[in-house]
């Protein structure tokens, strides 16, 4: 504990002295407070741990909640879930949120996401379907795109409108909600009326400029997503549209809503993608939040930034399923 405490402290004060020097912040916008957090959170993000290891320092994370939503868990078919809804005091809209968590598709939970998803729920007034899909390496692609379908199949089967419905995640739940959607779409099942990612991992063939571009800014690392993504794969290749939702065939998919930081490594991810979807006609909104790194809503405790674009993604929610009906 004291050498995290030592190690933390002494970050802090090399990150101090570099934006001395510099007389300005290392991306513009940034605030003394956010460059000193993204700062200490590269080294601790970068460390090599076991899956097992990361799975449990990521859920410990998700107890930070400060009890905006009521969680109930619950079991959907051979899954675990938990339902989010929105406090008893608080405006109801109506609408159902399939929520795919983030974690590389090795990592997460319910519980992991539990205060970034809780935020969501009181900004929104919707009811969130939180979903512990199958994680690699030990399920492989596309084990949890099928786990994707089989939470929707029962969200349907318990009554719920599609039109007053929504597929979501961050980061790799970003990228198997558009996999999953694409996938839904070829069985002809119903859809939701959007599809909402936030910095989504599209490509895991990492051939994004901004891997390089931003590589300064980012807490994430191209070290990091080779990993995840050979786990992921498998025996696939890291191209296949099922992996890789950059390279599918969006046709036919339900409005996109994106939205992704501009000082990010995954911002061609979401560029690459949205290209795709608008050249097959899908109406797709690019949402680009400049000088904010990856899935910047989780550290809304800190970041105004991160407050806002939660509440800009529960507008979007109820606007969109407003417009459906």
């Amino acid at each position: 504990m004291l050498k995290s405490l030592a190690r933390a402290a002494l970050g802090a004060a090399t990150i101090s002295a570099r934006r001395v020097l510099r007389r300005a912040p290392l991306v513009e916008g940034w605030t003394f407070r956010e460059e000193i957090v993204i700062g200490l959170m590269r080294p601790r993000f970068a460390r090599r741990e076991t899956v097992a290891k990361s799975r449990m320092a990521l859920d410990r994370l998700g107890d930070q909640v400060q009890n905006l939503a009521d969680w109930e868990p619950v079991r959907v078919g051979p899954l675990e879930a938990s339902w989010a809804h929105p406090k008893a005091d608080t405006q109801r809209c109506g609408v159902t949120v399939l929520y795919l968590h983030g974690g590389g598709h090795c990592v997460g939970s319910y519980r992991s996401h539990r205060a970034i998803v809780e935020r969501m729920v009181a900004a929104s007034g919707a009811s969130f379907l939180v979903l512990n899909y199958r994680l690699a390496p030990e399920h492989p692609c596309p084990a949890s795109i099928a786990d994707v379908q089989t939470a929707w199949a029962w969200l349907l089967a318990q009554g719920i409108d599609p039109k007053r419905a929504v597929i979501a995640g961050d980061s790799a739940g970003g990228g198997l909600t558009l996999s999953s959607l694409v996938a839904l779409t070829a069985a002809g099942q119903p859809l939701p009326a959007l599809g909402f990612c936030i910095s989504p991992w599209t490509d895991l063939t990492l051939s994004g400029a901004s891997h390089i571009d931003n590589r300064d800014f980012d807490y994430l690392g191209v070290a990091d997503l080779t990993g995840f993504a050979a786990n992921y794969a498998g025996d696939l290749p890291l191209d296949d549209p099922r992996v890789s939702p950059a390279f599918a065939d969006l046709t036919g998919l339900p409005p996109l809503f994106i939205q992704v930081g501009g000082a990010e490594v995954l911002l061609d991810d979401a560029r690459m993608v949205a290209a795709r979807a608008e050249a097959d006609g899908v109406s797709v909104t690019l949402d680009v939040w400049p000088g904010q790194i990856h899935v910047w809503h989780g550290f809304a405790r800190i970041f105004p930034a991160g407050q806002a674009a939660i509440e800009a993604m529960g507008a979007r929610i109820v606007a969109v399923c407003k417009e459906s009906v």
